[in-house]
């Protein structure tokens, strides 16, 4: 084995380390973002269940607009004033 050899045995074992180290670290950085990203799904996914029917309350009945509605006005009696007619 000569100079040359040794180098490149020394170039191929930090390419894989750089490789190593890149992989790993995007393999960290993606699961914190999906950990991430499902945690805000899950929050947001319980603000459309309550406040959802607010964007398509136009292709609902009447009476599932009331219904819903009424949920709103039962879980946040506090900050809605409740119109009757």
């Amino acid at each position: 084995m000569n100079v040359c050899d040794g180098c490149a045995v020394h170039l191929r074992l930090i390419v894989t380390l750089s490789h190593e180290f890149g992989i790993s670290t995007f393999n960290v950085l993606f699961d914190s973002l999906a950990v991430e990203l499902n945690k805000r799904m899950e929050a947001y996914s319980s603000v459309h269940v309550m406040f959802g029917f607010l964007t398509q309350f136009r292709s609902m009945t009447h009476d599932d607009v009331k219904k819903c509605a009424s949920k709103l006005v039962t879980t946040y009696p506090a900050e809605i004033e409740v119109f009757r007619q």
